[in-house]
């Protein structure tokens, strides 16, 4: 799941630059917005993307998709949630 989400956000790259300055590196995390999730692990890290999918998808009831699709802020455009949701399975087996 983690590295379906830093390569759909930034290609597995920890130096990406998101169109939100506030948003950092490999998991496109706001920093600031999850920093109850975060506690004192660096944003831009794959410990980072797991707090945060791992505390979406208890939100969710154990929801995958729904924590990935609340994750990549899909509403309307479901493009990024369903290509990061079919890298995760192919990615799982």
């Amino acid at each position: 799941m983690v590295l379906a989400i830093a390569f759909t956000e930034s290609n597995c790259n920890y130096d990406a630059k998101h169109a939100d300055s506030k948003t950092c590196g490999i998991g496109g995390i706001k920093r600031l917005f999850w920093a109850d999730v975060l506690g004192d692990t660096n944003a831009n890290s794959l410990k980072a993307i797991e707090l945060v999918i791992n505390h979406l998808i208890n939100k969710n009831g154990g929801s995958i998709y729904e924590a990935i699709k609340e994750y990549k802020g899909g509403v309307a455009n479901l493009t990024t949630t369903n290509k990061c949701y079919e890298l995760y399975k192919k990615l799982k087996g």
